[in-house]
């Protein structure tokens, strides 16, 4: 048997065991286990962010009296649930903080600002590219002062956003955003099937197939391995047609985004290639993770030289308005970060953040359990779980500075009439 005849009888065996779209998502959905941790009988996720009265009176900015005769009537309506006993207090999830906010009218981000386009891109795989997006996410939906609702936009065939979508049911929309993209490209699009199926718009289908999280304001695109064939489509179209398949993002996907969320995340893939090159197009806010590291620091300035070079190409200059250099999984203790650290401040000196992110085992816990940092509970670092009491905080309150100043760059861009 020649090497050709043993990779075709792989392949067709393959064939058998396929995974669709549906299935690698709802492999990936919370599966409503309650931790054993939570005596509530509360999901794990949904307890951890979960507030009480006291805080939730002070969101709303109302008084307790007031609260308390909305609470009734909205109870009574079925607008939101009991609220959960913990010690001496109740408890309210994120889904029904979120109806009290609606009820007391509390201002939303698109009252004073407009949706803005994140995109967070490095060649260089490994340098915390994916955990940075999806702890800037977390903490962006997480915040009631600014009070949107955020996407993250997942690009990378080879990976995953990491962060568990809620279950999904068979009649829902299952689509990459390379689906949406080469809709009018390839042959049996699976985007027109639910347009005739189901009877929707295109842009119900664009909207129906983010996919929820354990935040009533967070959701996801997942990727997923066969969106590569947007490379081998962009490869075989006429020069005229590549522009056009590049663009889908940017000008038909985007702009349908932007009417639901204001604060919208692009992960791109590690590598230069047609799909980053469409998430590039998007992009209003460049952020560029590096790690402290020799050969990081060597390879984002590859990337950096290529970045450049594909915004001129692209025409993006004018579209980009902001670029952004973040040191992430900085370790102070280690004199050769510091080396690093200092090197990469001399070479971009007022493209760096103000704030790193710290190095701590809390971001590897969280990765592993599908979650952020912003979903682990002090509480659960009892006994050095998942890191030290220590870490956790410095993990927090490392990653809390660097959301701040990038809320404050988002702020800038995006006020209404600027």
């Amino acid at each position: 048997m020649s090497i050709l005849e043993k990779f075709d009888q792989c392949i067709e065996r393959m064939q058998d065991e396929d995974v669709s779209l549906q299935e690698y998502i709802n492999s990936n959905s919370v599966k409503s286990v309650t931790d054993t941790e939570v005596k509530t009988g509360v999901d794990r996720l949904i307890y951890n962010h979960a507030l009480n009265k006291t805080q939730v009176v002070k969101i709303c900015g109302t008084s307790m009296p007031t609260f308390n005769l909305v609470e009734k009537r909205m109870l009574e309506e079925g607008r939101v649930n009991e609220p959960f006993i913990q010690g001496q207090s109740n408890m309210y999830n994120r889904f029904d903080l979120a109806a009290f906010m609606d009820e007391f009218a509390v201002p939303k981000y698109f009252d004073n600002y407009n949706p803005i386009v994140v995109g967070i891109a490095n060649h260089k795989g490994g340098v915390g590219k994916s955990t940075s997006l999806r702890t800037l996410a977390t903490a962006t939906a997480l915040d009631t002062a600014l009070n949107t609702s955020v996407v993250i936009v997942d690009l990378d065939p080879q990976g995953s956003c990491g962060l568990q979508g809620q279950p999904r049911n068979e009649n829902d929309v299952y689509l990459t955003i390379a689906d949406i993209a080469l809709r009018d490209i390839q042959e049996a699009s699976p985007f027109y099937t639910y347009v005739e199926q189901y009877g929707m718009s295109p842009e119900e289908v664009v909207l129906a197939a983010a996919i929820p999280t354990h935040l009533p304001n967070l959701f996801i695109y997942s990727a997923f391995p066969d969106d590569e064939r947007f490379t081998d489509y962009y490869h075989s179209l006429e020069e005229s047609e590549k522009d056009l398949l590049l663009s889908q993002l940017s000008d038909f996907i985007i702009p349908i985004l932007k009417e639901k969320f204001g604060v919208i995340y692009i992960d791109s893939p590690p590598q230069d290639s047609p799909i980053t090159w469409s998430g590039m197009k998007a992009t209003e806010i460049l952020v560029t993770p590096i790690a402290p590291k020799a050969l990081d620091y060597l390879s984002t300035r590859n990337f950096i030289r290529f970045t450049r070079d594909r915004i001129a190409q692209l025409n993006l200059q004018n579209k980009i308005k902001e670029w952004k250099i973040l040191p992430v999984m900085v370790d102070y203790n280690d004199r050769t970060h510091i080396l690093t650290l200092d090197r990469i401040r001399r070479c971009y000196t007022d493209r760096l953040t103000n704030n790193v992110i710290e190095q701590s085992e809390l971001f590897y816990a969280a990765d592993n359990l599908q979650r952020t940092i912003y979903d682990i509970q002090k509480t659960e670092c009892r006994d050095n779980k998942y890191t030290s009491m220590p870490k956790y905080e410095q993990a927090l309150n490392s990653s809390n500075s660097v959301y701040r100043e990038f809320r404050s760059v988002i702020q800038n861009l995006a006020v209404r009439g600027r």
